[in-house]
């Protein structure tokens, strides 16, 4: 795989990896990873905001199939 970085980006990647003591290709790595991670995590946020628009709780904070 390839990806074209431009010379800064490429920079600050080098300078991080040093203090990190890893090489840039696990820097890359690693911020991709943690990326998918923050976009599962955005999904499951939509989710779960989508679900309590349609079965609201009710005044007690449970939702309504709940017999407490």
């Amino acid at each position: 795989m390839l990806v074209q970085l431009d010379d800064d980006l490429v920079a600050q990647l080098d300078r991080r990896a040093a203090n990190e003591k890893v090489s840039r290709s696990e820097l890359i790595r690693r911020a991709v990873a943690a990326h998918l991670r923050d976009l599962d995590w955005e999904e499951q946020d939509r989710i779960a905001v989508e679900s309590y628009t349609r079965v609201p709780e009710d005044e007690t904070g449970l939702p309504p199939w709940t017999d407490d």
